[in-house]
This record gives structure tokens, sequence and C-alpha cells, in this order.
């Protein structure tokens, strides 16, 4: 029990540290493609750290592998 909280927080702590709420803001779907790239990172361990996200509710998997922020991430 005394783990949970830190498994969900290294997520978050990558996302932060790789500043994926700003390529976020300011993607376009053509761009969604070029995302890893953009970031100089390794695009399938992207994915995964975007799909950890989305089952933590912070990020919407929408179809064809999109994210898009969850409603209580875009408000700032």
């Amino acid at each position: 029990m005394g783990r949970a909280h830190i498994v969900s927080k290294m997520p978050l702590y990558a996302a932060a540290k790789l500043g994926l709420a700003d390529q976020l803001a300011v993607r376009t779907k053509e761009r969604c493609a070029s995302l890893p790239a953009s970031m100089d990172v390794h695009a399938p361990s992207l994915h995964r750290l975007m799909r950890t996200l989305a089952s933590l509710g912070i990020l919407t998997e929408q179809t064809g592998a999109a994210f898009c922020p969850d409603r209580v991430w875009a408000r700032r």
C-alpha cells in the first residue's frame, strides 16, 4: 500500500520532465505523429508513458493512438 502513491507519481514526473503538457497544448493532429521526434524521445516509450497517463485519467486516448489532455489537466 505504501508504494502505490510512488508508482502513480513516476509517470507524472516523467511527463513533467519531458514537457509533455506543453507539447500536447500546441500540437495539431498533423504533429501528433512527429511528437516523439520533436521531443527527441523513443516513440514506443513515449506511447507507453501516454497510455499510463491515460489509465490514471490524466490523458484521454483517442482513436489512432492520439492523446489529448483530460478536462482536469486542461484546466490551468
